[in-house]
């Protein structure tokens, strides 16, 4: 295709101690990836935003914002535009269902 857009893997992080344990894993990968927007394609605007998304403890994202811009507000935009509506896999805590934060990657690249 003449476009890629990937999620990396995310970063997870715990407020307390007691290890949180996030796995994303297959319904991570099943969101549909951002839009690219067609300005963007046109203008070769490429990068990566890091979105930090909270998650409820049935891994709904509660909110969604930006850790890192990719430098262009349009693929920021898309980013968060999709994500907002992601499911993730619950965060768990000594085996029950948490909240939680994670960083996610998302990458625009145009393939030459």
């Amino acid at each position: 295709s003449a476009f890629a857009i990937s999620r990396g893997p995310p970063i997870v992080e715990a407020a307390e101690s007691t290890a949180v344990t996030i796995d994303l894993g297959a319904a991570y990968r099943l969101n549909p990836a951002p839009e690219y927007p067609p300005l963007a394609l046109r203008r070769g605007w490429q990068g990566t935003v890091r979105l930090r998304v909270t998650l409820d403890p049935e891994g709904h994202p509660t909110q969604v914002s930006l850790a890192a811009s990719s430098g262009y507000p349009m693929l920021d935009d898309a980013a968060l535009a999709a994500v907002s509506r992601w499911q993730f896999r619950p965060a768990t805590r000594l085996g029950k269902p948490v909240a939680a934060t994670v960083e996610v990657p998302i990458v625009f690249r145009i393939n030459r």
